[in-house]
């Protein structure tokens, strides 16, 4: 229901106030690529994961069929492949903080998991702004 809101939101201030519209459009898209980007950052994906999650994460938050994370962990399962080690270990990595970091099978899921979060973030503000700028273009 939220994205059909959000949505209609947008196009509604497009209708009335094009120059509000793209401002809102663009709140949008900065606000939850941002987070996004930063959470993958956070969990120190490869560039190409990072790019990701900014890209996807303003689409991906508005289809429930959909998260950012599993792009951008996607990519950084491409671009940094786990080894059978990496797997052998993991039973024994995910007990430490510093093997959780060093294993590339969980730090695909780290990326996963915070470039989600950083996503809920972006929609929670972006979306909140939205409504602020149709609230001031009624």
């Amino acid at each position: 229901m939220i994205p059909i809101i959000i949505l209609s939101i947008i196009a509604y201030t497009f209708y009335a106030n094009p120059a509000a519209g793209m401002q809102q459009t663009i709140s949008w898209v900065l606000w939850n690529g941002s987070f996004s980007a930063l959470g993958a950052a956070i969990a120190f994906g490869h560039p190409l994961a990072v790019l990701t999650a900014f890209l996807v994460a303003p689409l991906s938050s508005l289809n429930p069929l959909m998260a950012a994370g599993w792009f951008a962990g996607f990519v950084q399962a491409y671009m940094h492949r786990p080894s059978v080690a990496d797997f052998e270990n993991l039973s024994e990595d995910v007990y430490s903080v510093k093997g959780f970091w060093n294993n590339k099978v969980t730090r695909i899921l780290l990326i996963v998991v915070l470039t989600n979060l950083g996503s809920t973030l972006g929609t929670i503000i972006g979306g909140a702004d939205v409504v602020r700028l149709f609230i001031e273009n009624l």
